[in-house]
């Protein structure tokens, strides 16, 4: 066996020698190799089962943001709605106050107060008595 293995290397050795430009073709044909690759890889890229993958990503993605947007409206329309509670709540406090300050700054009370107070009135006139 050593003998054939000799034969073999002593051979090609002998091939190697006599025809240098053999090596250059098997470069010329591995790029062959390497364009069908990456042709084949641009084939891949585009075949039916990615482009599903990706359109169902985008469909995911696309859904995800709508959820998210249609959150932050309803967070806003609840802000909206509390805010709105208490400018009502506000308003009717100042409805009551307003009632308030006509109830005390009426002629008859004050005339009265004037009075309790030895303050006599005549004709828009306040004067005191001691």
């Amino acid at each position: 066996m050593s003998t054939v293995v000799k034969k073999n290397k002593s051979t090609v050795e002998k091939m190697r020698k006599i025809t240098p430009h053999v090596e250059p073709q098997v470069e010329v044909e591995r790029k062959r190799v390497v364009k069908r690759v990456s042709t084949q890889k641009k084939k891949d890229l585009y075949s039916l089962k990615n482009i599903a993958l990706v359109s169902c990503m985008g469909i995911f993605l696309i859904s995800f943001g709508q959820l998210h947007l249609d959150s932050k409206i309803s967070k806003i329309h609840y802000e909206i709605q509390q805010i709105s509670l208490e400018i009502a709540n506000e308003t009717v406090k100042n409805e009551q106050l307003a009632s308030g300050i006509a109830d005390m700054s009426m002629y008859s009370r004050v005339v009265e107060i004037a009075q309790e107070n030895g303050l006599d009135y005549h004709d828009n006139i306040i004067s005191i008595d001691r």
